[in-house]
């Protein structure tokens, strides 16, 4: 039975304009852009076809109060999921959940859910002799969608303030996610290879990159992006891609290696990922305190970071006064300076950090010389902007998205 699905990311933007990330502790993303950012890409990895499948994060739904109008919005029989994970005081409290309303019995979505909780992190809670459901009625998305019939729960997937459960969510998120999409259609789900995708097709790998994948089957980053309706460069594995019409993909994948963590720090260093990568987000952690989680993966946040060097450098070096938040918007656009040959120290080193994050074969050496100047021009090739090897303001604004 084919089924309309709408997951809500829990907290997000208020009416007021602020942001509201939800709880923190060990994973520093926050509730919402956990899942903005990171499990939602994942379920959408795991999710079958013939499914309607929306993805809520464009604002908090618990402070716009119309979670009943939205559900509908995709039909009646909309199945509802908001998305969550818990806090507590003491670090010892471990364990998720799923929430319903205090009258209702869980159904057979909410047991497979507390199911796959259990799997992963182990389950608290009882209610109407179910271990592992919270039945609530002092919650206003839970009291709404019962009043208007919608049908809903609340997912708290784990304790962040535990670091065995944030261990899991951060290090094994790809087979929670696995797990719960499995719970939520009812089968099992095998993660479709190269050879089940039909030629023209390519599906994204750990490790690559935009211009990695546009180089190696003869294309330009900018067909690609087009092609795909791709907006920025940042992609993820398991997202489908098309490729030009002629184009035969290979068929043999690489297997998927679970993260282990280093010893010395098991929620914030992973030993897989790309070596320079970990690099970069270890050096943007020591020298602008970004609080990056090193994985080797280039991603939004990684993104972000980068930025915020951009702009302390901009401050320090050049009296410019930027507000420090990781967004290359018009005031730091009009206080850029052109970086050219002949260029060193930090400035040129983030500018060759944004190079290689975004695929392109560069020595990350602070040094503005021949070489980086070369890909430059490659890049500003890529993006169809004036090719003069040097990162002016069209180039920069280019280069962070």
């Amino acid at each position: 039975m084919n089924m309309v699905i709408l997951h809500i990311a829990g907290h997000g933007k208020k009416k007021s304009g602020v942001f509201d990330p939800g709880a923190i502790g060990f994973i520093k993303q926050g509730e919402h852009k956990y899942y903005a950012e990171t499990f939602f890409d994942l379920l959408k990895k795991y999710e079958p076809k013939g499914h309607k499948v929306i993805y809520h994060t464009a604002y908090n739904v618990y402070n716009y109060g119309n979670i009943v109008d939205l559900a509908k919005s995709y039909g009646q029989d909309t199945v509802v999921i908001e998305w969550h994970f818990d806090a507590a005081l003491s670090k010892s409290i471990k364990g998720g959940h799923v929430i319903v309303y205090n009258k209702f019995k869980p159904d057979a979505l909410d047991l497979r859910l507390r199911d796959g909780i259990n799997k992963m992190v182990g389950v608290r809670y009882n209610h109407r002799g179910h271990k592992g459901i919270a039945g609530r009625s002092n919650l206003s998305n839970v009291n709404r969608c019962a009043k208007g019939k919608v049908n809903y729960r609340l997912i708290e997937l784990g304790l962040c303030t535990n670091c065995e459960d944030s261990k899991v969510m951060l290090e094994s998120a790809d087979e929670y996610a696995k797990v719960m999409s499995e719970a939520i259609y009812n089968q099992e789900i095998k993660i479709n290879t190269q050879s089940d995708i039909q030629t023209g097709d390519y599906i994204v790998r750990s490790g690559d990159t935009l211009w990695g994948i546009a180089n190696k089957y003869n294309m330009t980053v900018n067909e690609l992006k087009k092609l795909n309706g791709l907006t920025n460069d940042i992609i993820h594995a398991g997202n489908k891609l098309k490729l030009n019409n002629n184009t035969k993909v290979e068929t043999e994948v690489k297997p998927i290696i679970k993260p282990e963590p280093k010893k010395e720090d098991k929620l914030k260093a992973t030993k897989t990922g790309d070596v320079v990568i970990r690099s970069i987000q270890s050096t943007l952690n020591s020298r602008y305190n970004t609080g990056l989680r090193v994985d080797g993966y280039y991603g939004s946040l990684t993104n972000k970071a980068i930025v915020k060097g951009l702009q302390t450098e901009l401050n320090k070096q050049f009296s410019r006064k930027l507000k420090i938040d990781g967004s290359f918007g018009s005031s730091s656009r009009a206080n850029w300076v052109t970086v050219k040959r002949g260029a060193k120290g930090n400035l040129t080193y983030l500018i060759q950090a944004l190079l290689y994050c975004k695929g392109y074969k560069i020595t990350l050496d602070l040094s503005f010389g021949g070489a980086t100047k070369k890909v430059v021009k490659q890049f500003q090739k890529d993006n169809k902007l004036t090719v003069d090897g040097k990162i002016g303001k069209n180039a920069i604004t280019a280069l962070v998205k």
